[in-house]
């Protein structure tokens, strides 16, 4: 059974007994446009997940605005950050973030400062992260640089998943990403997409510890 609210969750088994995943679109995207991505995904994990998949409240839509000529690994400010991080409040406690391109740079850098992370997720925050097709948060670069060189990372666990042939976001910098919080790492042949073929499915149940 899908339902669609108005923050556009879709409810396949009762809140009390799924396990809460919130999606967090790409730059341009939407949470209904998120939630087509995942369909076959979706059913494939089964009754017990219930996906939340908010719109961005900014205009384009996109969780930040960057500086004219900058890509989110090289601006050195996201515009209007806060207010997005405000909204999503609203949609918590979930147990797995999953995000796709800008959506998994949101989650990187919530990942690396522990401040952000506490002020996202609140007092339940999600112990598994998904992050597809994601860059190099570059304000929050001296956070991932110190992660790297302490080792003091996040009680979590994470699921890095890029693609070889993505012509978005350089798969270097995920991979990157994935090595400073030692993460699981899922590499396609394929571009940026959200995969969802058999080998990527599997992938995403043993890491949900599904099967």
């Amino acid at each position: 059974m899908i339902l669609l609210r108005s923050f556009f969750l879709l409810v396949v088994m009762s809140r009390s007994e799924a396990l809460r995943v919130l999606l967090l679109h790409g730059k341009g995207s939407s949470g209904p446009e998120m939630l087509s991505r995942f369909e076959k995904i979706g059913a494939a994990l089964g009754k017990n997940v219930e996906f939340v998949a908010p719109t961005s409240p900014l205009a384009q839509p996109e969780w930040w605005a960057l500086p004219p000529g900058h890509r989110s690994f090289t601006a050195t400010e996201y515009l209007d950050f806060d207010q997005s991080v405000a909204f999503l409040r609203d949609f918590m406690p979930v147990d797995v973030a999953w995000g796709h391109s800008q959506g998994a740079i949101f989650l990187a850098a919530a990942l690396a400062r522990p401040a952000l992370f506490a002020e996202l997720f609140g007092p339940e925050p999600p112990r598994k992260f998904v992050l597809n097709g994601a860059a190099w948060p570059k304000p929050f670069e001296d956070d991932l640089i110190r992660l790297e060189e302490t080792g003091d990372l996040p009680d979590v666990d994470s699921l890095h998943c890029y693609g070889t042939a993505d012509t978005i976001n350089p798969p270097d910098q995920a991979k990157r990403i994935a090595d400073i919080l030692k993460g699981d790492v899922y590499v396609h042949d394929g571009g940026h997409v959200v995969p969802d073929d058999d080998d990527a499915i599997a992938a995403y149940r043993r890491f949900l510890l599904l099967d």
